[in-house]
């Protein structure tokens, strides 16, 4: 059961339990399942981050060793002549 379902369970008891404390339960519910969402959208924004970022090293490192290996390449050329 989410938050928001949760909330609505708790209007509906409203007459068990009283009609403010109800009413306060189901939007201090409501809230947090707003707060919820929120952070995990962050969390997501962030772990996005650290991918691209993660992907740059790749790509940094990649192109570091294909030049390296073109310097060889061409020292291997000119050890030749």
């Amino acid at each position: 059961m989410t938050a928001n379902e949760l909330a609505s369970q708790v209007e509906d008891w409203e007459y068990e339990i009283g009609a403010v404390f109800s009413k306060k339960v189901a939007t201090m519910l409501r809230q947090q399942a707003k707060e919820i969402a929120m952070l995990k959208q962050i969390i997501d924004a962030n772990n996005l981050q650290l991918n691209i970022g993660q992907l740059k090293k790749e790509l940094a490192l990649q192109r570091l060793s294909d030049f390296s290996q073109e310097i060889d390449a061409e020292l291997k050329k000119a050890s030749e002549k």
